[in-house]
């Protein structure tokens, strides 16, 4: 026969093994047995008492836990006289239980007995005076008396730390406590690693399903939430419910809290019909548990109103926000983080109303709640000082609004700057996103009032100057910290980070192919595998990063210092800076929902030495502008040139053949239409400012970072042109001159140039004759047909031209390290360090978004009935292509755990399937999307990158020798290695300044990694640039750099020499009797009969022969 001994240690195992029916029923057992062999107070009674009543409260059984836990406590102080640890264990357990209640005067008072009592019984470190430490602190934090808590954690978790050198649930406890209380007060980076620190533990505690794994996977998705990570918060969030389902059931506490933080979570995302369900029903579970007031329902009654707010319902939103408020401040005498909410989000309904005189009181009430509770920087703070600021606006207060505003931003800044310490590249990209309508809401409010106010445009600047490029610069800090000499311990782990981003690479760019000759079910098993694969390794990547970030503090000081002044005085003297800033309209006084407007460009105007000076100018919606660009770039790229007719090339002197030339040569006059307007939108503006300057910094935003201001007209006859008149330079911020004054303690290596790669290696190099363009265009066009060159288009072409400008200036300037052929290796730049001058001349690419996975997005993301439009106004891309696109994203979410959306995709393939009669392409040789697009993280920076040797050996899945690397030099490799002394370097290849535009963070890909990396001036191309005109320029200007003269100078001579070169000039050397011999037979625009008659034409005076070239950095 079992003792109650046995019985109740046999309670504990069930207890921590989540099997919790089997162990209140043992539980039941062993308090029968102890009566039954007690009649009287005994020890084994009592404990059986609070072991059950436990059990109960786990379960959300309060009102059967109460009176045994208080039988328990009374049987105790009986049986013990004075101090005892079964005295102090009761105190916490009944403390506990009035906690969840609500009853916080009742169980502050339990716990401080308890800790006494504990504290007075063990003079050194013991199990309970660490729980009584930790659960007092609980009581505290939930209170948000958080500078009470935080002792109390820390001590506990120290107490922890020497009691349990090894895995144990209470150490597991006080990580995941003190991460609630970070994550309580905004300090997500901190908060992060010590919860995924619980659950390791706990995970290797409690091999399967666990109720304390459950409740730390269910705060990690908070703060996931919160930090507007949604995917992988409903993830977490997903696996908590299965995971509880498994454990209980019924109604409890818990299930209720799940279902509402799965509710909240679909209503930040704006999925209204999956949030109200799953809301409503939390709130009457929270109604069945808790017949009075709790802390739960006022939760539930708050979230439900957040819903109705959101949709506009305001008039049913009121009643839920007023109940909520009551509720809270009868459960909280005091100050508490859920009143201050609850005024907030009642004072933003009044708002939405326009009753703005009864918000005002509400938000300053909220206000100064918050900033009794939190005494730093909290991201409560920083919102309700700007949801203040947006009323007083609308109030007509604007100086008010201002302050208010320029308050929540610079909070914003050091939360932002706090959190990258902690944080991976895609956290940080994500934590400027999250914010991003703060800063919006503050360039209003300048253009709205103060565009002539010196003081609000001075402020604004100093806003924009830290946010713009934001995590580049973080970026580049980490890099020129982990190449210094203080930094040599952390090479390893950089190293691992380096591998892993390989084998990320390797695995995203060989996705399994569909076998027609298969079911489609064997395609999703392996790409199911493939993604969990990709998953992996960027799971693996992200945390490295963070590692590796905790212990780089440069990382969050590199903004400190950063405002007008400081950039002011790093100009070079007589000229001035140019910050262009693109940001989203809101309008201050509609009703919520119809706030924002069409995005405009601004410029913010900064003269060296004088910081006072600045002007603020504006450029009107941004919409008109991007398009102008679009054509623009059509324009200068030659893409809409007409081919040339089969009729072209035959010989003979017809009055045919010289109307066809004639069409074709006019094809190349610079028409300035396009270009003239779009002067006159982005730089006419600003004429009268900048008229005294002739040296000219621009730091453009998204689109505008795709043209190159020089070759714009200065008026429709285009005959002068802007780099006629200026100077111009291109920064990705204006910060960016600060880096310039930055030492090494390292010095430049010798220059190195890597040129005509052998992409077939180590295989001899292709004998195919070489297309025109440096992008691969064929012989009679002059751009690819995208924008964009695609890595899914052919092969890349040889460019044995590039080896005979590469030993020109090899011997010109005296530099011995050159590398050509099988030599032209991607791993040369890894091993060699800050190369004097570098210079690569080969292809370089930019693999865009797929329209297909862009396209399956929409349509996941619209309302049913938009489904039909959104495919007609993409009938385009309805094809086969499209719905593997989709089979693909299906198994994506089957691999999540999002069964649903799958299955509703799935759904979806099948009717567009029946409606267009197609179907999935699984007879396709290739991958359905272009490689890079597959990967699920979508990152820019391993979509662009330059072809050295075996490039197209290993696109075709074959190994390199490890000597070649992977053939391919991504963006995101040119991050990470060591430019910091180089003085230039040159990219004698297509579109090296092209990428991913983001507002406010520049351009995805080789602009943005050779920036990060430390490079210091950059020379590089706009859009697929012709092979021997650039040769020919790029000539010209490294002699001029060899002499002496600066690098935007330089350019600007070789590409005026270009722009004016005559035929007969040409005629003078072996590569410009190849532009001449290029223009007769393969673009067949001239003949021998036009060179003979006009020796003074200037051939290559279009922009596309020479001005996609652009100077980043310094002069």
């Amino acid at each position: 026969m079992q003792t109650i001994q046995d019985l109740n240690q046999q309670v504990v195992q069930l207890y921590n093994e989540g099997k919790f029916d089997e162990a209140i029923l043992v539980a039941e057992q062993a308090l029968t047995l102890a009566k039954s062999l007690h009649s009287g107070d005994h020890p084994d009674v009592a404990d059986s008492l609070n072991n059950l009543a436990e059990l109960y409260r786990t379960q959300g059984r309060d009102s059967e836990a109460e009176p045994l836990l208080q039988q328990s406590l009374e049987m105790k102080k009986r049986l013990f006289k004075g101090d005892h640890p079964d005295v102090a264990l009761s105190l916490n357990n009944l403390a506990l239980l009035y906690e969840s209640q609500g009853r916080d005067s009742e169980a502050e008072a339990l716990y401080q007995q308890a800790l006494k009592m504990s504290e007075s019984l063990f003079k050194e470190d013991h199990p309970y005076v660490a729980s009584s430490l930790n659960n007092l602190a609980e009581l505290y934090r939930y209170q948000g008396r958080y500078s009470e808590t935080e002792p109390l954690l820390q001590k506990a978790l120290e107490m922890r730390k020497r009691l349990f050198p090894v895995d144990h649930p209470h150490l597991a406890t006080s990580f995941n406590n003190l991460a609630l209380l970070y994550s309580s007060q905004g300090r997500y980076s901190e908060s992060e690693p010590l919860f995924k620190q619980a659950l390791e533990m706990s995970q290797r505690l409690f091999k399967g399903d666990h109720y304390d794994v459950l409740a730390i996977l269910n705060n990690l998705a908070d703060i996931y939430s919160s930090q507007g990570r949604y995917g992988e918060a409903e993830l977490q969030l997903q696996q908590v419910l299965e995971m509880w389902q498994r454990l209980f059931k019924g109604d409890h506490p818990d299930l209720a809290s799940i279902l509402n933080n799965l509710g909240l979570l679909y209503e930040f995302q704006g999925r209204y019909s999956e949030a109200e369900p799953r809301l409503k029903q939390a709130l009457e579970m929270r109604k069945l548990l808790f017949p009075g007031d709790h802390p739960h329902l006022a939760g539930s009654l708050n979230n439900l109103a957040l819903l109705y707010s959101s949709q506009g319902s305001y008039s049913e939103a009121e009643p839920f926000y007023q109940q909520a408020l009551k509720m809270w401040q009868r459960l909280f005498k005091a100050d508490h983080p859920d009143v201050a909410s609850s005024l907030n989000n009642l004072a933003s309904l009044y708002k939405s109303q326009g009753r703005y005189g009864e918000a005002e009181p509400l938000y300053q009430q909220a206000l100064e709640m918050y900033k009794r509770l939190f005494k730093g920087d909290h991201p409560d703070v920083a919102l309700c000082l700007n949801n203040l600021a947006i009323l007083l606006e609308a109030k007509n207060r604007p100086q008010e609004a201002f302050e208010k505003i320029y308050q929540s931003i610079e909070m914003d800044d050091r939360l932002i700057r706090s959190n990258f310490a902690f944080s991976s590249e895609k956290e940080r990209l994500q934590s400027i996103q999250n914010n991003r309508y703060k800063f919006d809401n503050l360039l209003c409010l300048v253009a709205n009032y103060f565009s002539n106010s010196p003081e609000q445009v001075q402020k604004a600047l100093d806003v924009v100057l830290k946010r713009k490029s934001m995590t580049a610069a973080a970026l580049a800090a980490f890099n020129f910290a982990i190449h210094s000499q203080r930094y040599s311990h952390l090479k390893p782990q950089f190293n691992r980070l380096r591998s892993l981003q390989e084998q990320l690479f390797h695995r995203t760019n060989n996705p399994p192919l569909p076998d027609p000759e298969k079911p489609i079910e064997d395609y999703r098993t392996r790409l199911g595998y493939y993604q969990k694969d990709i998953a992996q390794l960027e799971q693996q990547c992200q945390q490295l990063e963070k590692e590796l970030a905790t212990q780089v503090p440069e990382i969050q000081l590199q903004d400190q210092t950063v405002d007008r002044r400081a950039v002011a005085l790093e100009l070079p003297a007589n000229a001035v800076l140019v910050e262009y800033v693109g940001f989203n309209r809101y309008d201050f006084t509609v009703p919520k929902g119809k706030n924002w407007k069409s995005a405009e460009y601004w410029a913010f105007i900064l003269p060296a030495e004088n910081p006072d000076a600045v002007q603020m100018i504006s450029l009107g919606e941004a919409q008109p502008i991007d398009d102008l660009i679009e054509k623009v770039r059509k324009v200068l790229s030659l893409e809409n040139n007409p081919p040339p007719s089969e009729t072209m090339g035959a010989t003979g002197g017809s009055k045919k053949k010289g109307e066809a030339l004639e069409v074709r040569l006019n094809a190349y006059q610079y028409d300035p239409q396009y270009p003239n307007a779009l002067r006159e939108k982005i730089f006419t503006p600003l004429l009268s400012i900048l008229q005294p300057y002739q040296n000219i910094f621009i730091a453009p935003d998204y689109q505008l970072s795709l043209i190159p201001f020089g070759v714009l007209p200065v008026d429709e006859t285009g005959k002068q042109l802007l780099r006629d008149h200026y100077q111009i330079s291109y920064l990705s911020s204006g910060k960016d001159v600060l880096r310039w004054k930055l030492e090494t303690d390292r010095k430049a290596s010798e220059s190195l140039i890597i040129a005509n790669p052998n992409f077939d290696y180590p295989q001899p190099p292709s004998t195919k004759p070489q297309t025109e363009s440096l992008s691969q265009s064929g012989a009679n066009s002059h751009s690819t047909k995208p924008v964009f060159k695609s890595l899914s288009s052919k092969e890349f072409d040889p460019l044995p031209e590039t080896e005979i400008l590469a030993k020109s200036i090899a011997e010109k300037l005296a530099i011995p390290n050159l590398y050509l052929g099988d030599k032209a290796v991607e791993t040369l730049l890894s091993q060699t360090a800050c190369p004097r001058i570098l210079l690569i001349a080969t292809h370089g690419y930019f693999e865009p978004e797929s329209p297909y996975i862009r396209l399956t997005q929409e349509l996941l993301n619209c309302p049913s009935e938009e489904e039909e439009n959104l495919l007609a106004k993409n009938r385009d891309l309805v094809n086969p292509q499209l719905l593997m696109a989709m089979e693909n994203q299906a198994v994506t979410f089957a691999t999540q755990g999002k069964e649903n959306l799958a299955e509703w995709l799935r759904n979806f393939v099948n009717k567009v399937s029946e409606k267009y009669k197609i179907s999935p392409a699984l007879n396709l040789t290739e991958s359905p999307l272009d490689r890079f697009a597959v990967a699920p993280g979508n990152n820019a920076m391993i979509r662009a990158g330059l072809a050295f040797a075996g490039a197209n050996t290993s696109r075709q899945g074959q190994t390199l020798p490890k000597d070649a690397g992977k053939g391919l030099l991504l963006a995101q490799d040119v991050a990470g290695i060591d430019l910091w002394e180089n003085e230039v370097t040159i990219l004698i290849a297509c579109q090296t300044g092209l990428g991913d535009v983001q507002l406010g963070e520049g351009v995805f890909g080789l602009r943005r990694a050779f920036a990060v990396a430390g490079c210091k001036a950059l020379i590089m191309s706009l859009w697929s640039v012709p092979t021997r005109a650039s040769l020919l320029l790029m000539d010209w200007f490294l002699s001029d750099v060899e002499r002496g003269l600066g690098k935007r100078e330089a350019l600007l001579k070789a590409q005026s020499y270009i722009r004016t070169i005559t035929i007969q000039e040409l005629q003078q050397f072996p590569l410009g009797c190849d532009i001449l011999a290029e223009f007769i037979e393969e673009k067949k625009v001239i003949s021998e009969e036009f060179i003979e008659a006009n020796p003074d034409y200037q051939l290559l005076s279009h922009p596309y022969f020479w001005g996609a070239w652009i100077s980043q950095g310094e002069m």
